[in-house]
């Protein structure tokens, strides 16, 4: 079944703002066993292989997957780490060499970031909680009480979240690290926070996550799955607040019916998988890219 889709920027060609590639569109492929908890937060390992999972209930965990990129393929829950951070709405696994693992903590307005040291290279397995290199992440600039979202540059320099502004928009927000790949020293790019627009079209925005090219930044939603593109990779200054493209998630023919309690969003690193968490339903969905 195609999905209804849209892109909002009627204008748009094969290549567009100096994107070097046709703009992706996605359609709903499949979805994964009910994997159980309260999940919030989702990733995926560069090579597909592995999903890693955070929660709202002091909870991050891994899963297998027995066909790389294929969510159907999800075996048995092998690490479940409890720690004791509270809400812990989005995750990232650090994709060059695997050997952190990053959270976001949110919780009344004071929002962390921290991580994990990987003794053995993408897996949870042993891992212990590094909390020591974290410190309030811009707080005094979170104009809510709240934060969503995380994606970290591939040089471990800088990284974004989302601020949840009012009912129609959020802000993305770029921080830089204290050195990199560092938890530690977040502050603003100096001389003044980057920070840009990104407008809701029906819903808020609960995750997000930048492609691996830094091109395009995704957003999840309780009704789209959608996506901006950005003047120059990893560059989210003068972005537009419009977002790109827009898939209907509410408009499909799932297992389970249709997707609500969105939560997590990830991206496989070639983009032709795009993969959305459920906390209702505990499961996962995954989109394709069409033409792959």
């Amino acid at each position: 079944m195609i999905l209804p889709r849209r892109f909002i920027h009627s204008g748009l060609s094969p290549v567009t703002g100096g994107i070097p590639y046709p703009l992706p569109e996605y359609v709903y492929e499949k979805t994964s066993p009910t994997i159980g908890a309260s999940w919030a937060g989702l990733d995926i390992r560069d090579n597909g292989s592995r999903i890693y999972l955070s929660s709202a209930v002091d909870l991050v965990a891994q899963r297998d997957l027995s066909t790389p990129g294929d969510i159907a393929t999800i075996g048995a829950q092998t690490t479940n780490t409890i720690i004791p951070r509270n809400d812990l709405p989005s995750c990232r696994i650090r994709d060059d060499d695997g050997s952190q693992f990053w959270y976001l903590k949110d919780d009344a307005g004071v929002v962390r970031i921290y991580k994990f040291q990987l003794p053995t290279a993408y897996t949870l397995v042993g891992a212990t909680d590094a909390g020591a290199n974290s410190t309030n992440l811009l707080t005094s600039i979170i104009s809510t009480s709240s934060a969503k979202g995380l994606s970290i540059h591939p040089n471990g320099d800088r990284g974004w979240t989302l601020d949840p502004v009012n009912a129609s928009y959020a802000h993305l927000v770029e921080f830089t690290m204290g050195s990199s790949w560092s938890a530690g020293g977040l502050d603003c790019p100096s001389p003044d926070c980057i920070r840009e627009q990104v407008d809701y079209t029906s819903t808020q925005y609960w995750d997000m996550v930048f492609s691996d090219d830094g091109w395009l930044v995704f957003f999840s939603s309780a009704s789209y799955l959608s996506y901006y593109v950005l003047p120059a990779p990893w560059d989210i200054d003068g972005m537009s607040s419009t977002p790109t493209y827009e898939l209907d998630i509410t408009a499909q023919s799932s297992e389970s019916g249709t997707p609500s309690g969105i939560r997590g969003i990830t991206v496989s690193s070639d983009m032709n998988k795009v993969y959305i968490l459920s906390i209702s339903s505990r499961e996962i969905y995954q989109y394709k890219k069409i033409g792959t």
